[in-house]
């Protein structure tokens, strides 16, 4: 009788683990397929006042199952807050990061929004910060970044129109949400007195630190703005009409509005992103890996802002198709036979930076016919290659970079003269050409970890002349997988070591104004670039 009554009792469970099994099945699948219903959506999101974050402020509350990717979501936000506004008669509306998309923001839209002027200031225990509005949202909405994680922040905006003033005060606490960035940076004054520019410092973080986030940092060291992403680091950040553009994984990239909206998903598919990226006309470009091949870094693609279609542009594996088979390739990996960290385009003609072959290559007729026209680099690289008579003539003495973490590229007045800014990260490694001695071009750091300087590098390409000479050099710590240098609008000098999780601003002089440091997991910050966000948030 015990047998069968344990007999019995095995079986019902067995039974009703079934049964759980099954319904939460069904459970994931409708909530799975509710997430792409639109009416559903809606239903599950709602905006009403939150008492913890302050008096008459609103924040968004919905299923957790519901991401803030979903383009359907940001458009039932968008009309929630719409009906919101409509149905309300305050003069103002004050909501917390409705978007989900900065955990350091509050929207705040205006009856009346015909002022000339807004100007807002956010004061908590730890810091003050202020900036100015003066281009019109024509949804009433504006999007006010700046506020400071684990404190109470008061705001006070100022309207000015017809030489009339007018001001609105209010508190936002936030003393419950938590960021995963670095509220404040460890900063260092140096001896320089020049003045910073009011951009931002963007720091794009690591690979290997799983970095779900991007910070925005003010001159002062103090969090602005976290960002989320899906997955591992950004690889760029750029402004366009308005509108913001990154990568929150490896194969999206969003469109974000100045209110914080995302208003589209470009998706790349089997291409994997790898580079910073350009909009030219209209269309927006960047270095990726078709996943499904044996090479990577190599594919330029194309994607139509418009339609999202997807388009390689260029293979660099159809160009380097002679230099390839000279190429060591690592077992189980692809070919990354240049490792392309950077790139720009300029009159149908493409800069690429090749850290694999410490070389700066332009690439001309990129949209019909495209040919290598000549390399920056040291010519015995490249000397036993069926490139070797494209590479530029060093004029004077010097070092040539090696190496290099990305560069930027200059105009000048004169159509056959541009500038390069680079970081040679004075290391000298080729995974792909273990035949290349670095130390026969006096390359010493062959090691990751340790090694003497690296180096901030300006160099003048005359194209007429077919070559190139160093015009400013400064010693930096040694950063030899990471990093890269930025020359700013007003000549100062924004260098990122990134092996030592520092970067810091000289003027044109090389003397240092501040330095800072941020506490990253791994020890490295793979890129940080300083950008203004004028006429997007902000007003001159």
């Amino acid at each position: 009788m015990g047998d069968k009554k344990k007999i019995f009792i095995i079986i019902i469970s067995i039974l009703i683990i079934i049964l759980i099994t099954y319904f939460s099945y069904t459970n994931k699948k409708e909530l799975a397929k509710g997430t792409k219903d639109i009416d559903w959506i809606s239903e599950n999101v709602e905006l009403v006042k939150d008492k913890s974050l302050g008096k008459n402020i609103y924040k968004v509350y919905k299923n957790s199952d519901i991401s803030i990717y979903n383009l359907k979501y940001q458009k039932v936000i968008t009309k929630k807050i719409k009906a919101l506004f409509q149905n309300s008669k305050d003069e103002i509306l004050i909501i917390y990061n409705p978007y989900g998309t900065n955990s350091l923001s509050v929207n705040v839209l205006f009856k009346d929004n015909s002022f000339e002027q807004l100007k807002y200031e956010i004061t908590s225990k730890s810091q003050t910060f202020s900036r100015k509005i003066t281009s019109k949202n024509k949804n009433n909405m504006y999007e006010l970044i700046g506020l400071y994680p684990g404190e109470s922040n008061k705001i006070k905006l100022t309207i000015k129109e017809d030489s009339k003033t007018k001001a609105y005060d209010f508190k936002i606490d936030l003393e419950d949400i938590e960021i995963n960035a670095t509220k404040k940076l460890q900063v260092e004054n140096g001896s320089s007195t020049t003045k910073q520019n009011s951009d931002f410092f963007i720091m794009l973080g690591n690979e290997t630190d799983y970095q779900n986030y991007i910070a925005l940092y003010d001159n002062n060291g103090i969090i602005r703005s976290e960002i989320p992403i899906k997955e591992k680091t950004a690889k760029d950040l750029i402004i366009k009409d308005k509108y913001m553009y990154f990568n929150i994984s490896k194969t999206e990239i969003i469109k974000l509005s100045n209110t914080g909206e995302i208003t589209n998903i470009y998706k790349t598919s089997k291409y994997r992103i790898e580079s910073n990226y350009q909009i030219y006309n209209d269309d927006l470009y960047f270095f990726a890996t078709d996943i499904t091949k044996n090479t990577e870094k190599n594919i330029l693609l194309k994607i139509n802002t418009n339609t999202n279609e997807v388009t390689e542009v260029l293979s660099l594996d159809k160009i380097f198709e002679e230099y390839i088979p000279l190429c060591a390739k690592e077992e189980n990996k692809p070919l990354d036979y240049l490792n392309i960290n950077s790139f720009t385009i300029i009159d149908n003609n493409l800069f690429i930076s090749s850290k694999e072959t410490s070389s700066i290559i332009k690439i001309n007729n990129i949209f019909e016919e495209p040919q290598i026209e000549y390399i920056i680099s040291n010519d015995l690289f490249w000397q036993e290659t069926p490139f070797n008579n494209l590479v530029l003539t060093k004029k004077n003495d010097f070092k040539i970079h090696v190496g290099q973490n990305s560069f930027q590229i200059l105009k000048s007045d004169e159509k056959s003269i541009y500038y390069v800014v680079l970081l040679d990260s004075n290391y000298g490694n080729s995974p792909t050409r273990k035949d290349f001695d670095y130390s026969t071009i006096d390359i010493k750091n062959t090691n990751s970890y340790q090694g003497d300087n690296s180096y901030y590098y300006v160099y003048k390409v005359d194209e007429t002349n077919k070559d190139f000479e160093l015009i400013d050099s400064m010693p930096l710590e040694y950063s030899p997988l990471y990093g890269n240098c930025q020359k700013l609008s007003n000549y100062n000098i924004l260098v990122n070591n990134a092996s030592k999780g520092i970067f810091s601003e000289y003027d044109k002089d090389h003397n240092l104004i501040r330095k800072y440091t941020a506490k990253v997991n791994k020890n490295y910050i793979e890129k940080i670039i300083k950008l203004s966000f004028e006429n997007y948030w902000f007003s001159s």
